[in-house]
């Protein structure tokens, strides 16, 4: 797997996503693992978008967290750190968000995809996402409108507006709502 075609930030939540394993002493690196990171992601969008879907993302964090807590561990607590392994169903969902953002018209992986191709994978993933009521189609439908016609051509992403809203005013929108006091000139 290149990792050089994702984003800063999905490369930065796959890495919690290892550390997170690592510290649990899991044997396998799994797909709940990145889910989990994305929804833990503060500056991330995973957790918004869930609910923007009509999503409960602490109900799915929670049954992420129960899912995890039967995975395997490995033996031998005092015996140093373990090798981690990507777990097939893992390399299926990085497999899915590549093949998604490639579709998408992106350069690069982002959050957003992965977290996409994590909702479309079938077994107990999908059930994690349904209990949290959130629908796949609608949860990329989001993801793409939220990117808008800005695709993901750099390694720093940066969603449509985001950079804007947080750094200027919308002087225009001010001025419909009265908010913004006449000028005089």
């Amino acid at each position: 797997m290149d990792f050089g075609q994702f984003t800063d930030r999905a490369r930065g939540v796959i890495q919690a996503a290892q550390i997170a394993a690592l510290a649990e002493r899991h044997q396998q690196l799994l797909p709940e693992h990145l889910l989990k990171a994305l929804i833990d992601d503060a500056g991330g969008v995973a957790a918004r978008l869930v609910r923007d879907t009509g999503g409960d993302p602490d109900l799915l964090k929670s049954a992420t967290e129960e899912q995890l807590s039967r995975a395997p561990v490995q033996p031998g607590a005092n015996e140093g750190p373990q090798p981690l392994y990507m777990s097939p169903a893992l390399a299926a969902v990085l497999q899915g968000a590549v093949a998604s953002a490639r579709s998408g018209g992106d350069r690069f992986v982002t959050a957003e995809r992965l977290l996409e191709s994590l909702a479309r994978q079938s077994g107990p993933l999908r059930a994690l996402f349904r209990r949290a009521g959130v629908d796949a189609d609608a949860l990329a439908a989001a993801a793409d409108a939220q990117r808008k016609d800005h695709p993901a051509d750099a390694e720093t992403e940066t969603t449509s507006g985001e950079a804007l809203a947080r750094y200027t005013r919308d002087l225009t929108e001010e001025a419909r709502q009265g908010r913004l006091d006449p000028v005089i000139g």
